[in-house]
């Protein structure tokens, strides 16, 4: 089947999670792996029908986890430019008293 035609609840997806197989996964379950830093677009997944594991990024689920960006808005070619001072600002010394030493926590 066409990935855009799985049903979000289809747990068919295994991912290579911290060296171990994980899984199986629905889109929804790799896209909250993905929010937690656990997936990325090279972390390799496999499915039945494929016949090797793929980086995300190597195969159809990449574009349902990882969307493309929304068009350039019209009339918006190029990035705002930010003007950065040509050199920077004085630096001044420090006035008072700095202890370097930790203090223990107060008793409770």
């Amino acid at each position: 089947t066409d990935i855009m035609e799985e049903k979000g609840g289809d747990k068919n997806w295994f991912c290579a999670i911290d060296g171990k197989q994980g899984g199986p996964f629905s889109i929804s379950d790799v896209k909250g792996l993905i929010r937690d830093g656990k997936v990325r677009k090279e972390t390799l997944v496999w499915r039945e029908g494929m016949p090797n594991w793929r980086a995300v990024k190597d195969c159809s689920l990449n574009n349902v986890v990882f969307p493309p960006p929304p068009p350039v808005p019209k009339g918006r070619t190029t990035a705002q430019s930010v003007v950065m001072p040509s050199k920077p600002p004085p630096r001044r010394p420090i006035s008072g008293s700095v202890s370097l030493k930790a203090k223990p926590p107060h008793p409770r």
